[in-house]
């Protein structure tokens, strides 16, 4: 396997070693996505050690230069593939990281500072957390961003998971087979999980404001064996958690294809500005010209 390494992090310093962030990140062209260089700098300003593990077909290192590590794979596994390949790379062992983070680009964010988000969850007695839930087929942590902590990390159940390189080709299977197995895994492990925000609120929240979001407009959208009480937040009902949940990231995939015929998608840059308390060096212009 082809690899390219470029480190720009100071690999003696204990601290950065022991909290540790990766970041899944595919890019079409040859640079970094500038959605994807605010996260990694949001995740070092938290004081965690950066690595992105890169599949671009068209990897350019200086053009991926930051205060982080980049490590290049082939397209192959999706992020729990990428996320298991820098565990293996980095050779660190997972009994020596007090707090991991995994985290993919395939959303635009953080629109608001993480550290509030961060120091709340992290003030709870959980072993691992997320930004949100899916309640289909089962609760789990959508797996855009999941924190582990230390009793997880020095789980081996959750160890075998995580450094298990099975590829997978198809994004279904990823889902079933890595994203909401790893939330089962972490339950059967008797650990404790939550995340910040929960579906099952968002969605009585558009139950009782019917006239302040479009989801009631783009039900027709969803497949008939879809359970309308049940969806996925970050897709039907993203306006709710950006405008009133003050929700830190988007879903890459509403602005690239739009599946479900979002007509507000168009306004989420006006929606997030409406916040007094949105993170003004977010770069609106460059993402919405990719």
């Amino acid at each position: 396997m082809q690899v390219r390494w470029q480190s720009h992090s100071r690999k003696s310093d204990s601290f950065s070693t022991r909290r540790l962030a990766l970041i899944s990140a595919y890019s079409a062209s040859p640079s970094l996505d500038p959605h994807t260089r605010h996260l990694a700098q949001n995740l070092s300003s938290l004081g965690f050690r950066v690595v992105l593990v890169v599949t671009s077909p068209r990897f350019e290192p200086a053009s991926f230069s930051g205060p982080w590590e980049t490590v290049w794979r082939h397209n192959a596994g999706f992020d729990f593939g990428s996320w298991s390949f820098a565990l293996r790379w980095l050779g660190i062992p997972l009994e020596s990281i007090d707090e991991l983070i995994l985290a993919n680009d395939s959303v635009i964010g953080p629109f608001f500072s993480l550290e509030p988000i961060y120091n709340e969850m992290t003030s709870r007695p959980l072993d691992a957390w997320g930004l949100s839930d899916n309640g289909q087929e089962g609760r789990h942590i959508q797996s855009y961003f999941v924190v582990l902590r230390k009793r997880a990390l020095l789980n081996l159940t959750v160890a075998a998971f995580l450094k298990n390189p099975r590829s997978l080709y198809r994004k279904s299977s990823a889902i079933l087979h890595r994203e909401r197995a790893f939330s089962a895994l972490l339950t059967q492990a008797r650990l404790d999980w939550d995340t910040w925000v929960h579906a099952s609120a968002v969605q009585a929240w558009a139950n009782s404001h019917r006239d302040r979001t479009e989801y009631w407009n783009i039900l027709p959208a969803l497949p008939k064996s879809q359970d309308t009480d049940d969806v996925n937040p970050t897709l039907f009902l993203w306006d709710v958690l950006i405008e009133e949940f003050r929700f830190p990231f988007l879903k890459r995939e509403l602005l690239t294809r739009n599946r479900f015929r979002s007509s507000k998608i168009h306004q989420w840059q006006a929606l997030v500005q409406k916040s007094q308390a949105f993170d003004a060096t977010f770069p609106f212009e460059e993402t919405a010209s990719r």
